[in-house]
C-alpha cells in the first residue's frame, strides 16, 4: 500500500472569499513598491496563485489596485447620516473639527498602524490624484459643506473676530476648511514612525489639544467662543457616542448625530 497523503484539503474558496483573500495578500506590497513598479507576477506571489487565477479575479493590476483603494475609501453611512441630521452652527463647526482632527492625531499613534493608507495618500496627491479625489467624494464633502456654512453662521452669530473677513462668502469659508484639513493632514503624515523632525508634543491628547486651538484661531475664532464651544472632555463624550472602540481600524461610527442637530434629525 503506498503512503497516505497526510495534506489537509484544500479548500475552495468563493469567488467572493477568493478576491478577499487576494486584497488582503496583495495589500502589503503597495507599501514597498509603486502601481508602475509593481507586476501582476510580484502580486500573484504574494497571493499565492497563479497569475491565470489573479487575472481571474482582476483584470489588470490597476484593476486590483482600484479594489484596494475602494476598500480604504469605504463610505460611513452612519457618519453621512450624522451630517445630513446636524444643522450648520459654531458647535457643529468645532464638533466635525474635532472629529477629524481626534481620529486622525489618535490614529497615527496606534500600535498596530498600517501605513498603507498614508502611503497611497501621498502617492496619489503627486500622481494621479485618483485615490485622493475618491477620499474626497467618499468621506469629506459632506463634512466639507457642513463645516463651510457653519462657518458662515458661525461669523453671523458672532463668534468669529471681526477681521475674519469670510462676510458670508461661502467660497472663501470652504477655503478655511481646506487649511484646517491639510495642516491635519501633514500633523498625521509627520506622525508616521518613531523619529521625525517635528518637535511634537509626546502624548497625543497634547498634539490633539494644539491642534485644534491652532485650527480655531486660524478660521477667526474669537478667544471667547473657543471656551464656550471647545470643551475637550464634552467632545470626546459625544465622539465616544459613535466609535466603535472594538475595531479601531475602520473607525466605524455608530447611528446617531453630532453636533447641533437640525429640526426633527436623529
Amino acid at each position: 500500500m503506498g503512503e497516505k497523503n497526510n495534506k489537509p484539503p484544500k479548500i475552495r474558496l468563493s469567488q467572493e472569499a477568493r478576491r478577499e483573500a487576494i486584497l488582503n495578500a496583495v495589500m502589503p506590497l503597495f507599501l514597498q513598491k509603486s502601481l508602475d513598479q509593481v507586476t501582476t507576477r510580484d502580486l500573484a506571489r504574494a497571493a499565492a496563485i497563479s497569475e491565470a487565477l489573479l487575472y481571474q479575479h482582476f483584470a489588470s493590476k490597476e484593476d486590483l489596485f482600484g479594489a484596494v483603494q475602494d476598500r480604504l475609501c469605504k463610505k460611513i453611512p452612519a457618519l453621512d447620516a450624522a451630517i445630513a441630521a446636524a444643522r450648520p452652527s459654531t458647535e457643529s463647526l468645532v464638533c466635525y473639527l474635532y472629529l477629524f482632527t481626534s481620529l486622525s492625531i489618535k490614529k497615527s499613534h496606534e500600535s498596530q498602524f498600517d501605513p498603507l493608507f498614508p502611503r497611497l495618500m501621498v502617492q496619489s496627491l503627486i500622481g494621479d490624484r485618483i485615490f485622493a479625489n475618491l477620499l474626497y467624494e467618499r468621506r469629506l464633502k459632506g463634512i466639507s459643506q457642513l463645516i463651510s456654512e457653519s462657518l458662515v453662521v458661525a461669523e453671523k452669530s458672532g463668534d468669529l473676530v471681526p477681521s475674519s473677513q469670510i462676510n458670508g462668502d461661502l467660497a472663501e469659508a470652504r477655503l478655511r476648511f481646506w487649511f484646517a484639513i491639510h495642516l491635519v493632514t501633514m500633523v498625521y503624515l509627520n506622525q508616521i514612525g518613531e523619529k521625525h523632525p517635528a518637535d511634537y508634543p509626546e502624548k497625543p491628547e497634547d498634539l490633539l489639544d494644539k491642534t485644534m486651538l491652532f485650527i480655531l484661531r486660524g478660521v477667526g475664532f474669537k478667544e471667547t467662543a473657543i471656551k464656550k464651544f471647545y470643551n475637550k472632555d464634552n467632545l470626546d463624550i459625544q465622539i465616544n457616542r459613535f466609535i466603535d472602540q472594538g475595531n479601531p481600524e475602520s473607525h466605524e461610527v455608530s447611528s446617531g448625530s453630532l453636533g447641533g442637530k437640525k429640526k426633527g434629525g436623529l
